[in-house]
């Protein structure tokens, strides 16, 4: 029977997960849409070897042709991931058509890309892709050594799709050694990981071969179950390879059981498919089962046919060990020819040597005259040459006129444009010698200054170096003949009315063919509009920054003091890193009635109008506390909810501003906290504890426990006002307490530019629990800042830790 073996590769933006999520037309369609619009760039390469990828299993020649477009494209641009990628796909279908040979050197040369750059992911693909070529040689040892090298790198990543891969082929080289029990291990652990990952291709693999297992343990009914199964996804998904291998399955299976005609029906059904797809090892296994069923039948002239079938596709797909032998046995051929030519010409040569004294003389007055003959038609020759050489440098001269004519006529076009460009703009041209004298001057110059040129050498001087208002001429002029480049610099001049002109010059030098300069060109621009409106944008931007200057006053003052805090909470940290100068994340604190009263908030947006949010949450809470007497940490986020809609004047339709916070309440008698979370969580962290909060989901092998929060904000919902929950933690010694805004999690950086993560900052936070608060606070300011490596924050960051001792 056909095992499904597993030739993973890399997947792209354009892949969906899970598997159909819709038809594959549809997704080919779009790609080819892509395709068409798509620029000479990395996204066509993608774009490409999905196209490779989608075709792989239905058209093998046309994903061919796609693969060469995208390998070609991505050698034009250098392109080493993309090229890695294609390879890849490409040795998926060489080996799928039993062109092995091809198929490992592709696989070896994406292999060599991905140890270069250090691409693990590709690296344990291209292991997986070469031991399944050695499976297929018969080289089992060498299968399970790259399988397993495959499965560790796949668990060192954490790559689900990939682990899942490499757990079925090692059970596919089990099972083809006769392991059964082994074999099943490995498929029915890869199937649970494809069911997680709702993988339906993969699924449809995994069926497949358990059936396989079920059907060598003669457990038939299981077998066909799960081949059933397999053919509905690969039918439903329009993956013909897997189509034509579980129907031939199925046809295998009902031979075994002497049901000979369903046998036929199905092996033909595979066989059709296959021939379709040009998949030679399924058309080879076909016919070999055709023959073996009509053989159980006693047809023996269709078993004969089929077998024959069988044997000839067989020798074509294996005839590379044929080709070698052959190589091998002409070679010996071509030595064997060699050495008996040798022989043959030193009997010649003996035989020569004898006739020679007799031939001499006749040879000797033959060669003089054919010496004669030569020399007179040498001489022919010699001057036929020379007139041919003659006439081709004519010739040449000749297309070299005619070239220079042309280049001439067009420079004149050109040269006529360009003067009536320079006549015509409303730009002030100057051309000047080398020297920096003036020579000629445009319509442009007296549009702007009022001068003619004769009155403006009269009335400033002839010279680049006189004639100019900035203060740094001579530098510019030095630096321009020095580097041969434009310089350009801006000065105030007056005209010839006595207006001030802001003037923007480009001094260009001229070069001669020798690269000496020629002509200086300056080219002058009336920029005094935008000089005015630069000085108004500065003084409004001057009068922007005085007023963000103040709101950050004004919000520091809101926000508790640190004596305050640690008066209130002895062991605690605030990690208060605003994106701007004013911040949208703010922390909250008030003390009553032998309660502390504590909050971390996000509120909608950053900057400015995250800092006015921010001053209106923390208001609405000290009055919901202070005035309202509200003591429930979900009264209390209700109360600023209805505030906030009714401040804002929030409905249906409308901006949907408020916050996302966790609000703790400390009762020091009870030894306890009470808190409400919306949208963002709590993580309570402690070695010691035992005993755990109701709903807290555990992390960090039992030393902490995160409590998730309500999916809502504080602010307008639609629909009905859901209230929010209370949740209670009885304090255990050693109870450390976090509460935090996304700011942390979402910042990107690192090696891969990408987020933080939440899994990275729970780790983090583990590996702190040794160290004092204020340590801590410095840990994980040093930790965001390392994984910012200069990159922009990109919003408002707030960690604010509590331990009790």
């Amino acid at each position: 029977m056909k095992y499904y073996f597993v030739g993973y590769v890399l997947l792209f933006c354009f892949l969906l997960t899970g598997w159909p999520s819709y038809s594959q037309e549809s997704r080919i369609d779009s790609l080819r849409a892509l395709l068409e619009s798509a620029k000479e760039d990395t996204n066509k390469v993608v774009i490409l070897t999905d196209l490779t990828r989608e075709f792989s299993s239905t058209d093998p020649k046309k994903a061919l042709q796609y693969g060469k477009m995208g390998i070609s494209l991505a050698e034009m641009l250098e392109y080493q991931t993309g090229i890695a990628d294609i390879l890849n796909v490409v040795g998926n279908i060489h080996r799928d058509q039993d062109n092995y040979e091809k198929a490992l050197d592709c696989f070896q040369q994406s292999l060599k890309i991905r140890e270069k750059t250090g691409d693990k992911r590709g690296i344990a693909a291209c292991l997986n892709g070469i031991g399944i070529v050695y499976y297929y040689q018969g080289n089992y040892d060498k299968t399970l050594e790259y399988f397993l090298k495959s499965l560790e790198i796949e668990k060192e990543l954490g790559n689900e799709r990939g682990l899942a891969s490499s757990l079925n082929n090692i059970g596919v080289v089990y099972q083809d050694q006769g392991s059964l029990d082994e074999a099943l291990s490995y498929y029915n652990q890869s199937l649970g990981i494809r069911k997680e990952l709702q993988d339906q291709k993969g699924i449809s693999e995994s069926y497949n071969n358990i059936g396989n297992i079920y059907a060598q343990q003669r457990n038939h009914i299981k077998a066909i179950d799960y081949f059933l199964m397999s053919l509905k996804i690969t039918e439903d998904g329009g993956d013909k390879k897997g189509v034509a291998n579980t129907l031939g399955n199925i046809g295998e299976l009902y031979s075994d059981i002497g049901s000979y005609d369903k046998a036929v029906e199905h092996i033909n059904r595979s066989l059709a498919v296959a021939r379709q797809i040009d998949a030679k090892n399924e058309v080879k296994y076909a016919y070999q089962n055709l023959a073996e069923v009509f053989a159980k039948q006693g047809r023996h002239q269709q078993a004969y046919k089929y077998h024959k079938l069988f044997a000839a596709i067989k020798d074509t797909i294996y005839t590379e060990d044929g080709s070698t032998k052959m190589a091998e046995m002409e070679a010996k051929y071509e030595v064997d020819k060699e050495r008996k030519e040798k022989e043959l010409l030193q009997k010649d040569k003996e035989l020569q040597n004898v006739q020679l004294n007799r031939q001499t003389m006749i040879i000797w007055f033959t060669a003089a005259g054919i010496a004669l003959l030569l020399a007179f038609v040498f001489l022919i020759f010699r001057g036929y040459l020379q007139k041919q050489k003659v006439n081709l440098q004519l010739e040449r001269k000749n297309e070299s006129i005619i070239r220079q004519n042309k280049e001439i006529e067009r420079i004149n076009v050109d040269l006529e444009k360009l003067s009536i460009v320079a006549s015509e703009t409303d730009n002030s041209i100057f051309i000047m010698d080398a020297d920096g004298n003036l020579e000629w001057a445009n319509r442009g110059f007296t549009k702007l200054f009022g001068y003619t040129l004769e009155e403006y050498i009269k009335e400033k001087g002839s010279n680049l170096l006189e004639i100019s208002d900035s203060p740094d001429i001579k530098t510019l002029v030095n630096k321009c003949i020095e580097n041969k480049k434009s310089v350009v610099y801006e000065a105030l001049n007056e005209g010839k009315d006595g207006k001030k002109h802001w003037v923007q010059t480009t001094l260009t030098p001229i070069l001669g063919d020798n690269g000496n300069i020629k002509k200086l060109v300056a080219i002058d621009s009336d920029i005094t509009v935008q000089k005015k409106a630069e000085h108004e944008i500065q003084e409004k931007n001057s009068e922007i920054a005085a007023s963000i200057r103040y709101a950050r006053g004004i919000q520091h003052a809101i926000l508790p003091t640190d004596e305050h805090m640690k008066e209130a909470l002895p062991e605690n940290f605030v990690l208060f890193k605003p994106q701007s100068v004013v911040s949208g994340d703010f922390y909250w604190m008030m003390e009553k009635e032998n309660k502390v009263y504590f909050c971390a908030a996000d509120c909608t947006g950053h900057g400015v109008p995250g800092a006015f949010m921010s001053m209106m949450c923390s208001s609405l809470l000290s009055e919901a506390v202070n005035e309202k007497g509200l003591t429930k940490p979900s009264e209390i986020f209700y109360n600023v909810r209805k505030g906030l809609i009714a401040n804002l004047k929030q409905a249906e339709d409308t901006q949907k501003d408020g916050m996302d916070a966790v609000l703790c309440v400390l009762d020091k008698k009870a030894n306890s906290i009470e808190f409400a979370a919306a949208n963002n969580s709590l993580m309570v962290i402690n070695p010691k504890r035992d005993v755990w909060p109701e709903n807290s989901i555990p992390f960090g092998e039992g030393w902490g426990g995160e409590i998730k929060p309500d999916k809502q904000p504080v602010g307008y919902l639609s629909g009905e006002q859901l209230p929010f929950t209370d949740h209670t933690i009885k304090i255990v010694k050693g109870d450390t307490i976090y509460i935090y805004s996304d700011g942390y999690m979402d910042q990107f950086g690192g090696p891969k530019d990408k987020k933080y993560s939440r899994k990275r900052f729970k780790e983090l936070l583990l590996s702190v629990q040794a160290k004092s608060m204020r340590d801590q606070q410095e840990v994980l300011d040093k930790s965001i800042e390392d994984w910012k490596d200069g990159r922009e924050q990109i919003d408002d960051i707030l960690v604010i830790g509590v331990r009790f001792s």
